[in-house]
């Protein structure tokens, strides 16, 4: 006998499973020329079951402690109760903490303000979840599951509008990258955070193609930055020099290649003289701390980094060697990071035949490109800089991948106009 709240549970899973298929099967932003509405409903279902497994595994005793999904689940039933009996509180316990807080800290540990505020943001956002779930994490990993394909399908409409040749390859690199089906499946930042990156890339793309005003770009660009910040500040901080050399190669006649290598040699002048007042550098040294004093059995030794232009250059050989060559298919850190180390390797594969394919004769394709290329790589390398932890590694980077793949999309004849 099925006891009633886990029956309720059933049936609101089914229901919201249900409704979000009829949903997609309406909503004309699922609208396409090519690719039905049944496909993006499989694809949804296909999120789903990433979700159910991804629940199961990290369920299990050997794995429930590392589970960041799991237990933010447990910590916001006490949160959805309060939010029930006392919202005015739940309210306020979202921004007011007690105990001595410092504002100016970034690091991910301590008692930052900041730091706090991300664990409080996620914690308080699934407890909503819980209010149409009635405290089940299964309808909520459903609910999640809508929201962040709502995030693919921003990604895919935008590249649309810039490789319309390709719509499958398109709709693989918005919807399919395993790692990305994989470890958005679980109701944590991750989804959050590429919801967020395609929220700016769409709306970026409606602008500068004439179909948004200025103003109404910033007032989604600047909510959609801060989420960046709040949930992960140094998303925010990659996405910023990407996003301006990619309005300034779309806006201007210059050269796409020139600008892109002009921002970027700009900004790390930039984080070389502003060290005096905002040490960039010593933020991720302590980032990298926090991650080596983790336990953890998928742990790669790491040589520290020390703060400083000098300890940049010491630890990139390092760090691009976590960043783009780890996991690899011999390492021993556990049988559930081979298929990651699998697609690292095709991943790699695909990006060496894209180098011999060379550059596309579209300024548009071109332009977007080296922005998807520049914000995957730098935050790719970030990672490298900063973590130790392979279980950790392949999480994060998974939000970078779609990006990384459309940077090899379009066409690939040879111009000189790129420079």
């Amino acid at each position: 006998m099925i006891p009633p709240m886990q029956a309720v549970h059933i049936i609101l899973f089914l229901v919201f499973t249900l409704l979000f298929c009829y949903l997609i099967r309406k909503n004309k932003q699922f609208d396409h020329p090519v690719i039905s509405r049944g496909i993006f409903i499989g694809i949804f279902l296909l999120k789903i079951i990433a979700g159910l497994v991804y629940g199961y595994i990290y369920s299990q005793q050997a794995f429930v402690t590392s589970s960041d999904a799991w237990r933010v689940f447990h910590a916001s039933l006490p949160e959805y109760r309060l939010l029930l009996h006392d919202p005015l509180t739940f309210l306020k316990t979202s921004f007011i903490f007690e105990g001595d807080i410092s504002y100016s800290n970034f690091t991910q540990a301590g008692s930052s303000y900041w730091n706090i505020l991300k664990e409080v943001i996620i914690v308080k956002f699934e407890a909503l979840l819980d209010v149409f779930s009635f405290g089940n994490y299964y309808v909520n990993l459903v609910i999640y599951s809508f929201l962040v394909l709502i995030g693919n399908n921003l990604f895919f409409r935008t590249l649309g509008m810039v490789f319309k040749e390709s719509p499958y390859l398109n709709l693989f690199a918005a919807f399919l990258v395993p790692s990305m089906v994989f470890w958005t499946s679980a109701v944590y930042k991750d989804g959050l955070l590429f919801i967020l990156m395609a929220v700016i890339c769409y709306s970026t793309m409606r602008w500068m193609s004439g179909n948004r005003s200025f103003l109404s770009w910033l007032f989604i660009l600047i909510p959609a930055l801060a989420g960046l910040f709040l949930l992960r500040t140094y998303l925010a901080a990659l996405v910023i020099p990407a996003l301006l050399a990619w309005i300034i190669a779309e806006k201007t006649g210059v050269a796409p290649l020139r600008i892109y290598l002009s921002v970027y040699i700009l900004g790390g002048l930039a984080v070389f003289l502003l060290r005096p007042v905002f040490d960039i550098t010593s933020l991720m040294a302590s980032w990298q701390e926090a991650f080596l004093q983790l336990p953890a059995n998928s742990a790669m030794p790491a040589k520290p980094l020390a703060s400083g232009i000098n300890g940049l250059i010491k630890n990139l050989p390092q760090s691009l060697n976590f960043a783009f060559l780890r996991p690899v298919l011999w390492e021993n850190k556990g049988k559930q990071y081979l298929l990651f180390a699998f697609e690292l390797l095709v991943m790699q594969l695909l990006f060496v035949i894209s180098l011999f394919r060379g550059f596309s004769p579209d300024r548009r394709q071109l332009a977007f490109r080296l922005f998807c290329f520049c914000l995957a790589f730098t935050g790719c390398l970030f990672l490298g800089y900063t973590v130790n932890i392979i279980g950790a590694l392949v999480r994060y980077r998974c939000i970078f991948y779609p990006f990384m793949f459309a940077a090899m999309l379009g066409k690939g004849k040879r111009r000189n106009s790129f420079m």
